[in-house]
């Protein structure tokens, strides 16, 4: 025998309003919840999921855009340590051997917490060889030219840009391959040679 929602007390027939206390008993049709309280559920689970499919582009979009601000602030810091390099190396850029290479001589200024993963960045990125060894004085067009590319880790097609300056910004490949064409221009002083490394092949 049912008991009245509000009074507890047993009732015969499930009547819709209690005859002890006079409030609905709400277990006027089968079921455990009820019919009307069976078709709530369904209709909640059903606006939840409903959503749930409209929100889950918007927060995959901004777990992509997080990841393209990470990768660009860390371009920026790698852009930092090299203006560092510069001050204390004649305003030379270094050796560009190899991205181990560069990474390993400006090493010591990546002053981050996240120093370890600034290095792995530094070390999987793509350098820009042209700039091996070469004055910064002796660049003419001097925001025009890139000096660091690294590829963002989800998507090889996404990646961040750092140019002369310290500039750096979100790039593709296709932004990378036109900064590629731009090659830099170089004056040097009379009693200055450039002193170029070529890259391991």
């Amino acid at each position: 025998m049912p008991n009245c929602s509000n009074c507890g007390r047993s009732v015969e027939d499930k009547p819709k309003v209690c005859p002890h206390c006079g409030s609905p008993t709400r277990i006027d049709s089968p079921g455990l919840f009820g019919s009307h309280g069976l078709g709530c559920l369904i209709a909640v689970a059903l606006g939840v999921g409903i959503v749930a499919v409209i929100l889950l582009p918007v927060f995959a979009s901004a777990r992509t855009a997080a990841k393209r601000v990470r990768v660009v602030s860390q371009c920026k810091r790698i852009g930092i340590a090299m203006d560092t390099y510069l001050s204390d190396n004649n305003d030379r850029y270094p050796p560009m051997e190899s991205s181990v290479a560069v990474g390993k001589r400006i090493e010591q200024y990546l002053q981050d917490s996240d120093e370890l993963k600034l290095l792995e960045c530094a070390n999987k990125g793509t350098w820009n060889t042209a700039l091996s060894g070469v004055p910064s004085e002796a660049i003419v067009n001097f925001n025009d030219i890139w000096v660091f590319y690294t590829e963002r880790e989800s998507d090889p097609n996404f990646g961040a840009m750092l140019f002369l300056g310290g500039t750096a910004k979100s790039a593709n490949k296709f932004v990378f391959d036109n900064a590629m064409a731009a090659k830099a221009r170089l004056v040097y002083p009379k009693d200055q040679k450039p002193t170029v490394f070529e890259p391991d092949k």
